[in-house]
C-alpha cells in the first residue's frame, strides 16, 4: 500500500466558518469551494501545490485502490474528497486521532500544538490574508504563500505521522480507519418527516400551555416577568446565589422549581411546566438539527477516536458544556443570558459586535471537557486570546488569558431588535 499525504485549503469567511458550522453543514454548504490542495505522493518526492482545476485533474486520475491517505484531520478533508471528488482511498490514517492516543486527549491535538510538541516550527499559512476570498480573488502574492503554507503543512503531517507510527498499536489502525469512515461515506439516512412531527409536537404542547395560561412566550422566558406571574398567583419565587449576588432559582433542578412542578394548585404547575417548556429546547433543537442534516442527504456519525479520558470514542465537533451562559434577543426583543442548550432558533445570539441568526443548538454528544478561565468546553473548542484563536485545551496549557466578550451598547441591542421586528413580519 502506497502512503500518499494531502492538505486542503478551503473558502472561509467571518461568516461561513467552522465555528459557526458543523463540519458537515460547511462542506455540504452551497458556498463550499475548495482553494487547492498539497499532496505529497510518496515517500521519494517533495509536497506540491494544485489549486482547484488541478486538483480535480489528479484527483481524478489516480488510482486510489490501494492508497493509504494520510490527512491530519481525516474526517474533514476525507468528507471534502468523498462528498466533492468522489475519492474513497484504501486506507485512511489520521495523525490527530493517533495524538490522542499516544499524546494525550487532554491536551489539544491541533496541527500547530502538535509541531510545538515536536519542535517543528509554527504554521505559515496566512489565513488572515485569504479569509473571505475565493482564489481567483486573491493576489498571485497570496495565493503563492497559501501554497507554500500547505506545502508547508503537509510535510509536517508526514513527519509527525512518521513520529507516531513508530508507537502506534497496529491493530488500532483499522479502528481509525473506521472511524472515518463512518463519518466520511455516510449512509444512515434520516426521516425528515417524523423529525418534523416531532418538532411540531413539542412546538404545539407549548403553545396549548401558554393558551391556557393566557401568557406570552416573552413572559415564561423573561424571570422578572415569571416572577411577577407566580406573584399574582400568590407565590413568592425562590431565590438561589449567583456569581454577582441573589437570583431566581428557576433552573428545572432548582427545589423551589421542583416543588412548583407537584403544587396542588393547577396553575402554579402549569405555570412552572410552560416555563420549562420554553426554555428547554433540546428535544426541539435536536430534531430540528438532525432534520436539516437529514435533508441535505445521508447522516455522518462523527466521532472522535480516543476522544475521552477512557480512551473511548467521544462527540465530533467541539462544543460547550451545557450550562454556558450566552447573551440573547428573543423574537419580542426581550434580552437576556441563557444556558446555551435553551437557546431558541428564533433568538438572535450576541457574537461580541453584533446580535446574529444561528442555526440552533447542536447536541454533539458526551465529551470530556476541561475548564480554563471562566470557560468550560472540549479541549478543540475554538476561544479568543489576544489577537489569535487557539483550542481552549492549548489555552490551558499555555495559560492564555481568554478575552472577554464585551457587553453590546444600547444601540446595538436596539439594532438587534430592529433586526427581530423584521423577523417576525416574515
Amino acid at each position: 500500500m502506497r502512503l500518499v499525504c494531502l492538505d486542503l485549503e478551503t473558502f472561509f469567511s467571518d461568516e461561513f466558518t467552522l465555528k459557526k458550522l458543523s463540519t458537515e453543514a460547511y462542506i455540504r454548504d452551497p458556498r463550499f469551494k475548495a482553494h487547492g490542495a498539497a499532496i505529497k505522493w510518496d515517500a521519494n518526492t517533495l509536497p506540491r501545490w494544485y489549486d482547484e482545476p488541478e486538483l480535480r485533474y489528479h484527483l481524478k486520475n489516480e488510482d486510489w485502490s490501494d492508497v493509504g491517505l494520510i490527512c491530519w484531520h481525516a474526517q474533514f478533508d476525507g468528507f471534502i474528497l468523498n462528498h466533492h471528488y468522489g475519492i474513497k482511498p484504501k486506507m485512511w490514517f489520521c495523525p490527530m486521532s493517533m495524538s490522542r492516543l499516544l499524546i494525550g486527549n487532554h491536551v489539544s491535538v491541533s496541527l500547530d500544538s502538535m509541531r510545538a510538541h515536536f519542535g517543528l516550527r509554527p504554521k505559515i499559512t496566512p489565513y488572515n490574508l485569504f479569509r473571505g476570498l475565493q482564489w481567483n480573488q486573491m493576489t498571485p502574492d497570496v495565493q503563492r504563500q497559501v501554497g507554500e503554507g500547505a506545502v508547508d503543512e503537509v510535510e509536517s503531517i508526514w513527519n509527525i505521522f512518521g513520529r507516531l507510527s513508530r508507537d502506534f498499536p497496529q491493530e488500532e489502525y483499522e479502528c481509525v480507519d473506521m472511524t472515518v469512515r463512518m463519518f466520511t461515506e455516510p449512509e444512515l439516512r434520516g426521516d425528515v418527516d417524523a423529525l418534523a412531527k416531532v418538532w411540531e409536537s413539542e412546538a404545539h404542547e407549548k403553545a396549548r400551555r401558554m393558551a391556557a395560561l393566557n401568557v406570552r412566550e416573552a413572559e415564561l422566558q423573561s424571570s422578572d416577568c415569571f416572577a411577577a406571574l407566580l406573584r399574582a398567583e400568590g407565590v413568592e419565587p425562590g431565590y438561589k446565589n449567583g456569581k454577582n449576588g441573589e437570583i431566581f432559582a428557576f433552573a428545572k433542578t432548582d427545589d423551589f422549581m421542583q416543588d412548583l412542578l407537584e403544587s396542588g394548585d393547577e396553575r402554579v404547575r402549569t405555570l412552572a411546566e410552560a416555563r420549562l417548556g420554553v426554555k428547554s429546547t433540546m428535544l426541539q433543537t435536536r430534531a430540528e438539527t438532525m432534520g436539516f442534516a437529514a435533508q441535505r442527504g445521508p447522516m455522518p456519525v462523527y466521532l472522535r477516536y480516543c476522544g475521552a479520558h477512557t480512551t473511548r470514542w467521544s462527540g465530533g465537533d467541539g462544543c460547550l458544556t451545557a450550562d454556558t451562559q450566552v447573551l440573547t434577543l428573543d423574537i419580542s426583543g426581550v434580552l437576556a443570558y441563557k444556558n446555551i442548550v435553551d437557546v431558541l432558533i428564533s433568538d438572535l445570539v450576541w457574537d461580541g459586535e453584533e446580535f446574529v441568526e444561528h442555526e440552533g443548538v447542536r447536541f454533539a454528544g458526551y465529551r470530556e471537557v476541561v475548564s480554563w478561565d471562566g470557560v468550560n468546553g472540549t479541549p478543540d473548542h475554538q476561544v479568543r486570546t489576544g489577537e489569535a484563536w487557539q483550542d481552549l485545551g492549548e489555552a490551558l496549557r499555555t495559560e492564555a488569558p481568554i478575552m472577554d466578550c464585551r457587553e453590546p451598547t444600547a444601540w446595538e441591542v436596539e439594532a438587534g431588535r430592529a433586526r427581530q421586528r423584521s423577523r417576525s413580519k416574515c
